[in-house]
């Protein structure tokens, strides 16, 4: 996802909710370095490479993805469901439907 101030709270909510969470910078769209520097600060996983991410901790409960890059562009598989955050992948998830059970 891109990381920004804004995704602070976000990150926020599903933690106080008690969510364990992998969090993958996009490689599109410039992260903040300081937007991740305070969320490995707070415990949260942060790996620079979706590779290592999958390999390491894959698979996952659910996939909050922003511009299909990681449900369809890479095929990161989730057993629950996919997100597609900003709708800028929204298209590509219509027409790659992910098969979830």
């Amino acid at each position: 996802c891109v990381l920004k101030d804004s995704s602070i709270l976000k990150i926020d909510c599903l933690v106080s909710g008690g969510a364990d969470l992998v969090v993958v910078p996009s490689e599109f769209v410039d992260s903040d370095s300081g937007t991740i520097a305070l969320l490995r600060e707070a415990g949260v996983t942060v790996y620079e490479r979706q590779e290592d991410a999958v390999a390491e901790c894959a698979p996952f409960d659910f996939v909050l993805d922003c511009c299909a890059e990681l449900g369809v562009g890479h095929s990161v598989k989730a057993r629950r469901g996919y997100v597609e955050l900003t709708q800028t992948g929204e298209i590509l998830f219509e027409a790659n439907p992910q098969s979830v059970p």
